[in-house]
Formats: C-alpha cells, sequence, structure tokens
C-alpha cells in the first residue's frame, strides 16, 4: 500500500514539474530569479505565482489554486505515514512514528489501515486532477 501511495504521488509531481517545465519554456517568469523550484512546496508556490501572474493562466486560477490548497493538504496527510517508521501497536494496529527533522519529540499516531487505503484513494483522484491541470497548462501555451 505505502509502495503504491508513493508510486501515484510521484505521478502527480511529475505532473507538477512538467506543469512548471511549460510555462518556464514559454517566457513567463512569475518566479524569483534564484530558478525552478526544486522542493514540494517551492513547486506548489511557483504554480500559484503563475496561476496569478501569468496572462495565459488566468482561466485557471481558481481550479489550479484549489488543486494547490488539496496537495498541500495531502501532503502533510502522505508524509506522516511516508517519512514516518510504520509498526504495530500493541493493540495489533498500525502506528507511525514521525520523527522531527530537527530533533525533538518523535510524533506517535496509530493509523488505521482503512485510513491508509482513504488516503491512497485520496492521492489517485488528485494525481488525476493534476493530470488534466498539466493537459489545461499545455493548452494554454500551444494552441
Amino acid at each position: 500500500m505505502l509502495g503504491m501511495m508513493t508510486l501515484t504521488w510521484a505521478w502527480a509531481e511529475n505532473a507538477l514539474v512538467l506543469s512548471i517545465g511549460i510555462i518556464d519554456e514559454s517566457g513567463a517568469k512569475p518566479r524569483p530569479p534564484q530558478g525552478l523550484p526544486i522542493s514540494f512546496s517551492g513547486k506548489l508556490k511557483y504554480l500559484r505565482a503563475a496561476l496569478r501572474g501569468v496572462s495565459a493562466l488566468k482561466h485557471l486560477q481558481d481550479r489550479g489554486t484549489s488543486l494547490m490548497d488539496e496537495l498541500a493538504a495531502l501532503a502533510d496527510r502522505r508524509n506522516a505515514l511516508i517519512h514516518a517508521s510504520i509498526g504495530v501497536s500493541e493493540s495489533g494496529g498500525l502506528e507511525s512514528t514521525l520523527f522531527p527533522k530537527s530533533g525533538g519529540t518523535p510524533a506517535r499516531k496509530k493509523v488505521s489501515v482503512a485510513e491508509a487505503v482513504a488516503l491512497n484513494i485520496d492521492i489517485d483522484k488528485v494525481s488525476d486532477d493534476v493530470t488534466q491541470f498539466l493537459l489545461s497548462v499545455s493548452k494554454a501555451f500551444h494552441r
């Protein structure tokens, strides 16, 4: 299940990268001059700026902004599983232990299989939406 979640997320993030590439290749420069984004949050920030500042994408602003919000929320849910240590709790359920980047106390959370399946389904749906967004970005610059 975690493997499929990782692959599906990778497809969605790849569609974001392709969208950024299309925008950048078009000559539209909605980003600061330090270069193209590498981090996931940087990609969302770049795309939000492009939706606000690139006239060819104005018609996608509402849909795109909503999609970026959904991706940000899913990233938080996903990270709690993907970037954590998963084990079986004493009661037999799954337990996620997320270790903070800058030290501190690890966060433990019980995770049901149903919750993990629901997250996988949500990621699958948003991956389809991101692909449609990519096609819309492409059409905006390649009519």
